[in-house]
């Protein structure tokens, strides 16, 4: 019943593995990881002093392990890990007037689910994680038992007549657990584990008279290294409005455009091109008034235009994260470079022309834009006091 029980966990943690669900594979930063960690192994079986709490005199229960994975994490909240364990572990019973010690060698495959991403926005840049861990594996042991206060050896397992490495007890186990994780860079990262391991047997402290499952914990401290975590891409460049933006970082398709589109007509050998000019309306600045006040000369200072609300303008451009240099486009572009304004938007720098109060004007500059000076990708915005909108009005 028991080689049963292991056998089911074990095809079902495969098969979640091989058969992962297409809705759960490799999303944004999947990665592969090594984790080194050790600290403390205690047991939990019949011979022990408390059923929580370890003893640190006549016969300490406190000991030690030391561990290595490697893992590879699927999707922001699935990741799938190996696991190979070194520890030792001990107990005593001082009203039977016994102890233990033992040394184990453990691997185990498990997995693990990110609560923060399954509950909470998928996200990989958090500075916490917590998680859970369960898996199935193998242990292999030597168990000696002692008579407290005479240190004669009573009993034996292992040591050289069980099945595994140097004649070990060779048991399955199951593991179930919780960890957390801290970023302290996007490859470096400190993880605490506690996993208890569910022994297949009650044999481990050769007294199988209490419960039927022995069960040890390994709590640690590691350090992980992340491979192939690549940077995070910028968000795609949305925009809702009329207008087919612009996309800097990405390749877009701009075969297809507006019907309002000016396609020129081939250039003959010796003919004259005569290209379309949008002069823009300046305003006209109020005339300066001086007092009639000969001691306090005041001068009245022009005010400054008023933009139109909403504003139209043409974008040229856009950069992710950092900004461009507007001498380069105005020289790249042949635009004057006092004509060029710079904004941010949704994490971009965006650079855009003119001032107009209707679509229709901010077109006709677009379309000379696209045609005159090779921008094919120029696009209309909108403006009002608080910024640059998604959607035209």
């Amino acid at each position: 019943m028991k080689k049963n029980i292991l056998t089911i966990a074990f095809t079902a943690i495969l098969s979640f593995v091989l058969f992962l669900p297409s809705g759960l594979k490799a999303q944004d930063k999947s990665y592969w990881e090594l984790n080194l960690n050790g600290g403390t192994s205690l047991f939990f079986g019949d011979i022990k002093q408390y059923q929580w709490v370890p003893v640190s005199n006549n016969e300490n229960e406190w000991r030690f392990g030391a561990g290595l994975q490697f893992g590879r994490q699927l999707s922001y909240v699935f990741g799938v890990r190996g696991q190979a364990l070194y520890g030792q572990l001990a107990g005593t019973k001082r009203e039977w007037k016994r102890y233990f010690q033992s040394d184990y060698i453990e691997t185990n495959l498990n997995f693990t689910i990110n609560f923060n991403n399954l509950f909470g926005a998928k996200r990989s840049d958090r500075f916490f994680n917590l998680y859970m861990i369960t898996g199935v594996g193998l242990t292999q042991y030597n168990t000696t038992v002692y008579e407290l206060g005479t240190n004669k050896i009573v009993a034996m397992v292992g040591n050289g007549h069980g099945k595994g490495i140097g004649g070990r007890t060779l048991e399955g186990i199951l593991t179930v657990g919780m960890g957390a994780d801290l970023r302290i860079t996007d490859n470096l990262h400190v993880t605490l584990e506690s996993v208890n391991r569910g022994m297949n047997s009650d044999a481990y402290d050769h007294w199988e008279k209490g419960f039927p499952f022995d069960v040890y914990n390994y709590t640690s401290l590691g350090l992980s290294w992340r491979f192939g975590v690549g940077k995070t891409k910028p968000p795609p460049y949305h925009n809702t409005g009329e207008e087919t933006p612009y996309y800097d970082d990405y390749n877009t398709d701009t075969t297809s455009q507006t019907e309002d589109v000016i396609t020129p007509e081939p250039v003959q050998p010796g003919q004259q091109v005569e290209v379309l000019q949008i002069e823009e309306q300046q305003p006209v600045a109020p005339p300066v008034v001086v007092s009639d006040t000969a001691s306090t000369a005041q001068v009245q200072q022009p005010k400054q235009p008023v933009k139109p609300d909403p504003e139209y303008r043409v974008q040229i451009k856009a950069k992710y994260g950092k900004p461009l240099s507007r001498e380069k486009l105005s020289v790249q572009y042949n635009i004057p470079i006092d004509e060029i304004m710079e904004d941010r938007h949704n994490g971009y720098y965006i650079y855009t022309v003119g001032s107009y109060a209707t679509y229709n004007e901010a077109r006709d500059r677009r379309n000379v834009i696209r045609n005159v000076n090779g921008i094919y990708d120029a696009f209309v915005v909108a403006f009002n006091k608080c910024g640059r909108l998604d959607k035209l009005p």
